[in-house]
């Protein structure tokens, strides 16, 4: 589970990172990037359901229930052969 952890605080990191990216280049007066696409999503449509599902934002949420999803497996796949005796070490009868 601790990677759960690691991986959330690192996609609040790469967030935090945009949104200084974003600020460093409103206050030199440059024109700002969509760093991280925190200004607006990645692909741009005019379905307001397909936009809020494919934000920045919804995108690192998949990440993170995908890693979720997949660390959870790992662990029961893990903690099932562990408590199953192979067989290859069963005495000879």
């Amino acid at each position: 589970r601790r990677n759960i952890w690691v991986f959330g605080l690192g996609l609040l990191g790469s967030g935090v990172v945009g949104a200084l990216l974003i600020l460093t280049y409103k206050l030199a007066g440059l024109t700002l990037p969509n760093a991280m696409y925190l200004l607006k999503p990645a692909l741009e449509t005019d379905n307001k359901l397909e936009a809020v599902l494919l934000s920045g934002y919804a995108i690192a949420i998949y990440m993170v229930l995908v890693t979720t999803v997949v660390t959870i497996a790992y662990e029961k796949i893990i903690a099932y052969n562990k408590t199953k005796k192979p067989k290859h070490l069963a005495p000879i009868k």
